[in-house]
This record gives C-alpha cells, structure tokens and sequence, in this order.
C-alpha cells in the first residue's frame, strides 16, 4: 500500500513536468507564429513601397519581383508555423481542462505577450541530493518494496522452520460422583502442561520458496542502492541544467536587440538606396532567427527549471 502511494506520487510529478512541457512548447509555438507574421507584414509593406518606387521608376522590375519570391517564402513559413501552433495547441489541451473536466484548445489570444526566464533561488545541490535522497517518491516507493519483499522472506523462512508450541490446560469436574460405572471424572483441579514440536518436511517447493524470497531481497536492496545513484545524478544535472539554460537565455536576449537594430538599419539603408534587397531580408532574416532562438530558450530554461523543482 505504501509502494502504490509512492507510485501515485510518483505519477503526479511526472505529470507537472509533462504539463510544463506542453505548455511551453505551446508558447514557443505561438511565439514563433506571430514571428512568421511579422516577417510577412514586412514584406507586404516593402512589396507596396516597391511598386511605387516602379511606378516613379526609381526602381527596377527585378527588385519588385524578387520581394514577390521572398513574400512567397514567408506565407509558406507562416502556413508551417500555424501548423506548428495547432498541433501544440492540441497537445496542451490534454492537460487544459474546463470545470467539467473537458479539454481546452487555447487560442492565440492567451499567449503571453512577452516570455521572461523566471530567476530560480540560489541552488545548494548538495543540500538538494540529502533532500532527494530522504523524500524522494521513487525512493520511498523502493524502501517499501524491498521492506514487503522482506516481509515475505521471513514468511518463507517461517514456513520451512521447526514450529514449538506450548501447551496449558486446567479443568474441573463438577457435580456428584454416581458411583456407577459411568463416572470418567476425576475429582477437584487438574493441571496439564505440555510441548509441541513439528518439524516441516522440506520438499524442494518450500525450499525454492524461501531461496526466491532471498533473490527478491537482495534484487531490491540493489534497487534502492542504484535509485540512490541515478538520484543523486539526475539532481546534479537538473541543476547544471537550469543554470545553462538560464545563462543561455540571457545571452540570446542581448543577440535579439542587436540583431533588430541592425535590420532596421538595414531597411533604412535600403530606403535611401545605400542598400539592396538581398541585405534587407539577410537581416530580417537573422533578427527573426534571433527572436525564435530567444523563445526557444525561454522555453528550455522555463522546462529545466520545472524539471528541477520536481526532481
């Protein structure tokens, strides 16, 4: 009983972590749509200025066509990232439920306008691992398993050991004797005390009985001694983990200002005609990559650090 408890408890953490994954991918999914918008609302405005600047005849025919091919590109990465939504959104509704229990397609209008790395506490691992190693669920549901596998060797034992049992009686007859050949009785207070010994017949059933319930012993206290282990790694790592992911986020944050600059640069540069359209949408191109980069990580950091709480 204790075991299965541990087990629920067990499921329950893998849920929480499940969840933060489906909802996470959810938010980079949608994220990277409005992205993909972003970049086609850029090129449809760029494609009306061009066609102006045909008209002036500022401009040839070819740059006109060649923002047609890029607008082209950008509906198709459009059409793939509301793919990549839909099927996220699916996803996160095993776990959106309304008060009825029934799942919950969320639309774009719940994303979060901007995604931030939640800062975690400072992190002590190894006051972590004693933590993990004492309360963990896996290793209460291990402790219980190998303590009822114990249970069940000294039952085997019992079962093929000698039996002694002690033997106490006291009686009294009462009433009057008849003098006939009917009286079995025996007059006043009788005592009787004795000694039962049986001795099992040892065939090889109960014998293989109690060698299995041995194996099983010593099979979980392996189990628990390597859960111990494996614990002990995987909190080490969850928390090597976050902190990559953490610095990692930060890191693309600065990537993704810089990179915006530079693409306006670029437009402004283009508009004045000190530029060319293969530069513009080179840096579009790397501004968005830079944003989707930035969501990713948000995304992985936001992960690891639930992955870390559940460890």
């Amino acid at each position: 009983e204790e075991a299965a408890d541990q087990d629920l408890s067990v499921t329950k953490l893998d849920l929480e972590l499940a969840a933060a994954r489906a909802y996470w991918s959810w938010v980079s999914a949608g994220q990277n749509r409005r992205v993909a918008q972003d970049l086609l609302d850029l090129a449809e405005q760029r494609d009306a200025q061009l066609r102006r600047r045909l008209q002036a005849g500022s401009i040839a025919k070819f740059d006109v066509t060649d923002n047609e091919r890029i607008l082209l590109e950008r509906r198709a990465y459009l059409v793939s990232a509301e793919r990549a939504f839909e099927k996220a959104s699916f996803e996160l509704s095993l776990f959106l439920r309304d008060e009825k229990g029934q799942p919950v397609v969320a639309g774009e209008e719940r994303i979060p306008d901007r995604v931030s790395v939640e800062p975690v506490e400072e992190l002590s691992v190894e006051r972590a691992v004693e933590q993990v190693l004492i309360c963990h669920p896996e290793v209460k549901q291990a402790r219980a398993l190998l303590e009822a596998a114990e249970v069940d060797q000294s039952l085997a034992r019992n079962r093929v050991a000698p039996e002694i049992d002690a033997l106490f009686e006291y009686s009294r007859d009462l009433g009057q004797l008849t003098g006939t050949d009917l009286d079995f009785t025996l007059p006043g207070n009788v005592f009787e005390a004795g000694v039962k010994l049986s001795m099992p017949l040892l065939f090889r059933s109960d014998r293989g009985r109690a060698s299995a319930a041995r194996a099983v012993v010593a099979e979980n206290r392996e189990k628990v001694r390597f859960l111990a282990d494996q614990l002990r790694a995987r909190t080490r790592d969850a928390a090597s983990a976050v902190e990559a992911a953490q610095e990692r986020a930060a890191l693309t944050e600065d990537v993704v200002e810089t990179a915006a600059e530079l693409a306006e640069g670029e437009r402004r540069r283009f508009e004045v005609g000190s530029s060319n359209l293969i530069f513009v949408n080179l840096r579009e191109q790397q501004a968005a990559l830079a944003r989707v980069r930035y969501i990713e990580a948000v995304a992985v950091a936001e992960i690891e650090r639930t992955r870390w709480e559940t460890t």
